[in-house]
């Protein structure tokens, strides 16, 4: 898949740098980070760490940062079609929307 990536200044600096410094494309340093963010290198995903005693997040809150998933990225099985008359908020119980 050919795709257009925008990167921070930050980051296309650390990109270069780590090109120049593996000796490898910058194509290749990025499509390295991507294996191993989503997993498909055969690495299995850091366990995260305990949060210190004291600072869970509050019942029903978000946690101040985004845990790495707990397992490798897979594919979507066999898709669900509603009946022609059934929309997806109807699904949601949604009743603010006409």
């Amino acid at each position: 898949m050919a795709t257009n990536l925008r990167l921070r200044a930050d980051a296309e600096a650390a990109v270069r740098a780590e090109a120049e410094r593996s000796n490898r494309s910058q194509q290749d340093v990025i499509r390295a980070a991507i294996a191993s963010y989503l997993h498909l290198d055969g690495a299995e995903p850091p366990a995260p760490a305990a949060s210190p005693r004291g600072t869970e997040p509050a019942e029903g809150s978000a946690p101040d940062r985004l845990l790495p998933p707990r397992s490798r990225f897979a594919r979507a099985g066999q898709r669900l079609l509603l009946p022609t008359s059934m929309r997806s908020s109807d699904l949601m119980g949604r009743t603010d929307r006409g």
